[in-house]
């Protein structure tokens, strides 16, 4: 099982209790609905473990990114060293369930 963040609790209980309450109501078209809405919404909370053998000095993309550019940011000058990133996220991936 794929941990999940705990930040996504509230938007996975309010639309599994909704679902709960319309099943209990007798709206099956909204329990669905409200299903989907609360399964998405686990998917998008996961949470798995990610391991890198790349050097401590690599930049890593967050979730499954790619980074597609380093470069000194216009703010270096007036914050010290920070550098800009661009990063290129999937809409899916295959590890969405895994």
């Amino acid at each position: 099982m794929v941990p999940f963040a705990p930040e996504g609790y509230p938007f996975v209980l309010v639309p599994a209790l909704a679902g709960i309450f319309a099943w209990v109501f007798g709206y099956p078209t909204l329990t669905v609905v409200f299903v989907l809405v609360g399964l998405a919404c686990v998917v998008f909370f996961r949470d798995p473990a990610r391991n890198s053998d790349a050097p401590p000095e690599a930049i890593l993309a967050p979730a499954d990114g790619r980074v597609l550019l380093v470069r000194p940011s216009p703010a270096a000058s007036r914050a010290g060293s920070c550098p800009r990133s661009a990063t290129r996220l999937p809409i899916s991936t295959s590890t969405a369930l895994s």
